[in-house]
């Protein structure tokens, strides 16, 4: 199986509600937008990108809009695991016949399977289908860890090929590095059988990266090249939007701070609610350190070509025709 290079920056994806539905507008542009600011992958149906409440035709949309408009240029990983076997291999396969690069698959979650049955059942979802496969290791979420012995023996499997790591300790907080940068995200690139060898690919899935895909890129670059002093600087200059979007994890938040760049909608679906007054005048503040939120917040030239399209009632896929003004970052 060749299996593609993932290596980089990856941004569990917002899905951009207005009016209950998706927004498939705003969405395309997220897509695009993300790529062109050098994020390595794109991971769909997330729990940031609420997962849990889209529908399966929605799920099939967001997949197919996200590959056709990427290209190629990332990789674009779809999270398909459920706590039943046959759904995460239905699912799977629909990734895979969308054109998805990898499934992301987490442990059975609510019945807490034993290790033997978490064995079992991604041995059958391997067997079922042809997609790379990158285990979750969510035990947060899950109720049930997977063990070493469980990983490494899962990690033999010819198309698991990478592990997200499990970062979660109740007894100490968030480090300021992984509120930025999120979970690890190891890939064995079909060297080594064990999730702890030297000569993996890493890449991290970063929440924050919704807001400032560009600088968490930058901020990866310059840890991989060994740049300690340039690293600490762009820590120190994030670390306040972190906090503020309380380490990354909020989906409300998360929203609410995209919302005030890109101009979308910030609705959540039941049953998440919107940021409180409080919290977005803290995201508003740490932006402003940033540099990144204007006064005119929605002068953004991609929002008015989406508002645009809306009116007109043009396919979202030519959308670009609509306004001559190319499109210019807020970021």
């Amino acid at each position: 199986m060749s299996t593609p290079l993932l290596n980089g920056v990856i941004t569990p994806l917002i899905t951009p509600f207005r009016g209950g539905e998706i927004d498939y507008l705003a969405f395309d542009h997220l897509v695009k937008w993300q790529v062109e600011q050098g994020i390595a992958g794109l991971l769909l149906h997330s729990l940031t990108g609420e997962g849990p409440t889209l529908s399966a035709s929605e799920r099939r949309a967001l997949i197919s809009r996200a590959v056709q408009l990427n290209r190629g240029r990332a990789v674009i990983i779809v999270q398909t695991g459920t706590y039943s076997t046959e759904t995460t291999i239905r699912q799977t396969e629909e990734a895979h016949e969308l054109g998805a690069d990898f499934a992301l698959v987490v442990q059975p979650y609510y019945n807490r399977p034993t290790q033997k049955g978490i064995i079992h059942h991604f041995e059958q979802i391997a067997r079922a289908t042809r997609i790379p496969l990158i285990l979750d290791n969510d035990p947060q979420h899950a109720g049930v860890a997977m063990k070493v012995e469980t990983i490494e023996t899962l990690l033999q499997i010819t198309n698991i090929v990478g592990i997200l790591k499990d970062t979660s300790d109740a007894r100490t907080a968030p480090s300021p590095y992984q509120a930025i940068f999120g979970r690890p995200l190891h890939m064995t690139g079909g060297e080594t059988s064990s999730p702890l060898m030297h000569r993996q690919r890493t890449c991290c899935i970063s929440p924050v990266a919704n807001v400032i895909p560009d600088l968490i890129v930058r901020m990866q670059l310059l840890g991989q090249e060994g740049d300690a002093t340039g690293f600490g600087v762009q820590l120190k200059r994030i670390i306040e939007l972190a906090a503020a979007l309380e380490n990354g994890g909020d989906v409300a938040s998360l929203k609410y701070a995209v919302s005030c760049l890109r101009g979308i909608d910030n609705a959540v679906r039941l049953p998440l609610t919107p940021v409180d007054p409080e919290a977005a005048r803290s995201i508003e503040r740490s932006l402003r350190s940033l540099r990144v939120l204007r006064r005119q917040r929605f002068a953004s030239s991609l929002v008015q070509e989406a508002r645009v399209a809306r009116a007109v009632l043009q396919p979202a896929i030519s959308a670009e025709a609509l306004i001559s003004k190319s499109y210019s970052s807020i970021l």
